[in-house]
C-alpha cells in the first residue's frame, strides 16, 4: 500500500496518512518561528486502549485518536455514524483498510474473533451468571422481595452494582426466566 498522506481539516498544521501516521507540517508558530514538520510519536491514551497524538491548535494541546483522524479523512460516512470499529479487533493497527464507521450497537457486538468477555468470561467480573439472575429475580423493583442493601451484603457487591444488575444496566444478557 502506498501512503497517502492528507491535511487534517480541524487542524492545518498537521497531515494524517493511511497508514495511521501523523505528522506535522513546516509552518511558522505564533512568535514567526520557523517549526520543521516530522512524524509524531503516538502514545495510548488514558485508558490504554487507543492511539492518541497530542495536536496543537489555537494555543492548546489537545489529544486526539488516530482511529477518528484515519476515518474523518479517509473513509466516507453517508450514514452519519459516530464511532470508528477496528476490523481485526488490534485497536493499535490504525490503517484506512482496518477501520469502518459503525453504529455504537455494531461496535459493542462486535467481536467474535477474539472471544467474547462478557459475563463471567471477564476477568473483572465479580459474579457468575446465577448470582445476576439470582438478583433479577429476587430484587425488590423486580418483583422480588430483597432489597440492595440485602442482596449486596450477600453477594459483597456495591448496592449501585446490584442495582445495575437487577435493572440491566450490567449483566444484561443474564435472563431469569
Amino acid at each position: 500500500m502506498n501512503e497517502v498522506w492528507k491535511s487534517i481539516r480541524e487542524f492545518p498544521n498537521y497531515e494524517i496518512s493511511n497508514a495511521g501516521r501523523v505528522r506535522s507540517i513546516d509552518h511558522f508558530d505564533s512568535l514567526g518561528r520557523k517549526q520543521v514538520g516530522k512524524i509524531l510519536k503516538p502514545s495510548f491514551d488514558s485508558r490504554k486502549h487507543y492511539l492518541h497524538v497530542s495536536l496543537y491548535k489555537d494555543g492548546k494541546t489537545i489529544p486526539v485518536n488516530i482511529h477518528r483522524l484515519v476515518a474523518t479523512e479517509f473513509i466516507e460516512n453517508p450514514n452519519g455514524c459516530k464511532e470508528v470499529n477496528h476490523k481485526d479487533e488490534y485497536k493499535t493497527n490504525n490503517a484506512v483498510s482496518n477501520l469502518e464507521w459503525c453504529t455504537h450497537k455494531y461496535n459493542n457486538n462486535y467481536g467474535s474473533k477474539r472471544g467474547s468477555t462478557r459475563g463471567a468470561k471477564n476477568p473483572m467480573s465479580k459474579i457468575t451468571q446465577d448470582v445476576a439472575e439470582f438478583i433479577q429475580k429476587n430484587h425488590l423493583s423486580c418483583g422480588g422481595t430483597m432489597r440492595n442493601i440485602e442482596l449486596s451484603k450477600m453477594f459483597n457487591l456495591s448496592p449501585t452494582h446490584v442495582c445495575a444488575v437487577a435493572h440491566g444496566r450490567r449483566w444484561k444478557h443474564a435472563t431469569s426466566d
